[in-house]
C-alpha cells in the first residue's frame, strides 16, 4: 500500500492562522475555543496536555498540545496518515507531502527561516507573535508543531549559536 491521506493546505493554513492570533504566552484556557475555532473536539484533557480528535480524514485525526507551567508549550497536528511501517513508497509520499505543505505555506508566510532535509526534513517559519510553526516529516506521520514564544526563542538562540537541530544534548555527558 502506498496511498498516504494527507490533510489539504486551506485546512493547514487555517491552523496556522489560528496561532498566529494567540498571544504567548498562552494560558490553556485558550484551547477549547481555539479548537471550536478550528473544528476540533477535545478528546482528553489532563494536567500536562490535551489531546483532540481533529475530524481530518486521515487514519488518526488527532492534536495534541502540551502545557508546561500551565500554559501552551507545544502543539502537534497530524497532517497525513500515521503508519507505523512505512514502505518506501509511503516514505516518498511523506516527503513530497512535506516538500508541497512548505510550498503552499512559503506563499503565505514566506520562505521557511531554516530548512533541513533528508529523512527527517523539517520546514520552520516565524510568526510576528513571536511563536513558530514547522511542518515535519517524522518516521510515520508529517507533522505540523507550534511553538510557543518562550521555546521559540530556545530554538533561535541555539541557531544564532551554531547548535544543530539534531544534537543530542545527552551525548555531552556520556
Amino acid at each position: 500500500m502506498s496511498d498516504v491521506n494527507s490533510v489539504s493546505p486551506a485546512r493547514v493554513r487555517d491552523i496556522v492562522e489560528a496561532f498566529q492570533a494567540v498571544e504567548w504566552p498562552a494560558d490553556r484556557g485558550i484551547l477549547a475555543p481555539l479548537a471550536a475555532q478550528l473544528g476540533w473536539t477535545v478528546d482528553a484533557d489532563a494536567a500536562r496536555g490535551v489531546d483532540f480528535g481533529t475530524g481530518y480524514e486521515i487514519s488518526s485525526p488527532r492534536a495534541e498540545a502540551l502545557i508546561a507551567d500551565g500554559v501552551v508549550a507545544q502543539v502537534n497536528v497530524d497532517l497525513t496518515d500515521r503508519i507505523r511501517n512505512a514502505d518506501a513508497a509511503q516514505t516518498k509520499a511523506f516527503a513530497e507531502i512535506a516538500r508541497r505543505l512548505r510550498d503552499d505555506l512559503a506563499a503565505v508566510l514566506g520562505a521557511p527561516v531554516r530548512e533541513r532535509g533528508g529523512k527527517d526534513a523539517r520546514y520552520t517559519w516565524d510568526l510576528d507573535n513571536g511563536g513558530r510553526v514547522a511542518v515535519a516529516k517524522l518516521n510515520r506521520v508529517v507533522q505540523l508543531i507550534v511553538l510557543q514564544k518562550r521555546y521559540a526563542d530556545i530554538e533561535r538562540a541555539e541557531e544564532r549559536h551554531g547548535i544543530s537541530d539534531d544534537r543530542d544534548p545527552g551525548a555531552d555527558i556520556r
